[in-house]
């Protein structure tokens, strides 16, 4: 096997979702429907594209979707880091390979060091704690010369629901939040008006966006923040995002409405029998009905009653809510490589051991 650049995402062509959905970690954010609009509008002119495929004889067997980026480090100096591409909006990343995943990973790695002059920092976020092909990248790295490497872990939270049985699964939640307050939160919503919740596989993106603009959008408000769809690139990234993977059958949209308005929404995504809840809001007008707690519990109820799914994934993010419905996690692995054999990285290394 050999490593080599790929110069775009047009260079592989289908081959890049073969790769994604052969993956032994496979992800519906590993998918070319979700990555290439996120270069597309977010990447492109900010980083430069840094893909590395492997071949095995004339076939592309593996690749690892990064970029370069350059970001200010103690005020002084500038790195280059090498980074997934879709960082920061994708709950999860890793190489995608065919088969023989570890040489595959052991490749890409033999490949940045031969480019080390290029690089300074290679920071990959939310690797799968199982994932072999990342195994054989850290191999690679392990006992090369002037690499300082280091790896953290954070869970990533799912619901078992192959059993089917939801009543069983319920016993297991938090008494207090989930059990207790269910019923009432319930009651609650009904005395505010009808309760119609609608499940979709295949939304219209534009209309779906438009509903999140306006429950995330309040909600975000209550909070002080800034919503996910006030920025314009971001929103024309999400409209291709969501759009391709309606396309392939991925995208999934619950709406709860209360009295005919949108109290409550989930997105997501199912592939290869797991749903995995992307983004959620609540609008605030019903915050104290809990609308999307009632979401959640029907969202998950619904797995449990579906032939087609075994697994609730409930992603990144929010760990102490996320705790009250599930104690079942996986790691998340968020890898850091100085490569000190750069004048810049050993700068900025040094600056780093002298202040505390």
């Amino acid at each position: 096997m050999r490593a080599e650049q790929i110069s775009s995402s047009g260079d592989l062509g289908p081959q890049w979702d073969a790769l994604a959905e052969a993956c032994p970690t496979a992800h519906p954010q590993y998918l070319a429907e979700w990555l290439e609009p996120w270069w597309n509008h977010l990447g492109r002119g900010d980083a430069d594209w840094y893909a590395v495929g492997v071949r095995d004889g004339s076939a592309i067997v593996a690749v690892a979707p990064l970029m370069r980026t350059r970001r200010r480090a103690r005020g002084l100096v500038t790195l280059r880091e090498i980074r997934w591409i879709g960082e920061g909006l994708s709950d999860q990343a890793d190489i995608l390979s065919a088969h023989d995943h570890r040489v595959a990973g052991e490749a890409i790695g033999r490949h940045l060091l031969a480019r080390s002059r290029d690089w300074d920092e290679l920071r990959l976020a939310a690797v799968p704690a199982g994932s072999t092909a990342a195994a054989g990248l850290l191999e690679a790295f392990a006992d090369a010369h002037g690499c300082e490497v280091a790896v953290r872990k954070a869970p990533s939270y799912y619901v078992d629901t192959s059993t089917g049985d939801w009543e069983a699964y319920l016993l297991s939640t938090s008494k207090k939040f989930v059990r207790r307050d269910l019923p009432r939160v319930r009651r609650r919503l009904a005395e505010l008006g009808e309760v119609h919740l609608e499940r979709d596989t295949s939304p219209g993106v534009g209309r779906l966006l438009a509903i999140a603009q306006d429950v995330h959008g309040a909600r975000q408000r209550e909070l002080g923040r800034p919503s996910m769809l006030d920025e314009e690139r971001q929103q024309m990234f999400l409209e291709d995002a969501l759009e391709g993977l309606r396309r392939k059958g991925v995208l999934t949209a619950w709406v709860l409405r209360v009295g005919g308005k949108e109290a409550a929404y989930l997105i997501g995504f199912e592939m290869k029998r797991v749903f995995y809840a992307w983004n959620m809001a609540h609008h605030p007008d019903f915050g104290g009905a809990s609308p999307g707690k009632v979401l959640w519990a029907s969202a998950i109820q619904s797995c449990f009653e579906a032939d087609d799914i075994d697994e609730f994934n409930m992603m990144r993010g929010d760990t102490a809510y996320k705790l009250k419905w599930t104690s079942a996690s996986r790691d998340l692995l968020d890898i850091r490589v100085r490569n000190l054999s750069t004048a810049r990285s050993a700068a900025v290394n040094a600056l780093r051991k002298r202040r505390p």
